[in-house]
């Protein structure tokens, strides 16, 4: 996602994701946690980035730092320009993405 020049003056998201469809449900950009958390704990091979929850909304940064979403929204708005072009993805290894279902959307709004 290609950010401009300017001032960011909000971040949000609508929708919701899974990563095991049909067997865990949707959930937010801050991913798993309690029960469904401890349950796919077994699974931890299969996360994308081990310090993130699964499920988690991942954003990658132009240089290369990855951060979860909330960090990113948080620094982009407080960020005097973040211009720049981001990539989201889903806390899942690229092998497992077949049985994911959903989508988040990320919406972001520049002065």
């Amino acid at each position: 996602m290609p950010i401009p020049n300017g001032k960011i003056q909000r971040v949000g998201y609508s929708g919701a994701w899974s990563v095991i469809a049909g067997q865990y449900k949707p959930v937010g950009p801050r991913g798993y946690s309690g029960e469904d958390a401890a349950a796919l704990g077994p699974l931890y091979g299969y996360k994308f980035d081990q310090s993130y929850a699964f499920g988690e909304l991942l954003v990658r940064d132009q240089a290369g730092m990855i951060v979860p979403f909330a960090e990113f929204a948080a620094l982009a708005v407080n960020s005097g320009d973040p211009a720049g072009v981001y990539a989201f993805r889903i806390n899942d290894k690229d092998v497992s993405l077949w049985n994911n279902a959903g989508a988040i959307r990320v919406c972001v709004t520049v002065r």
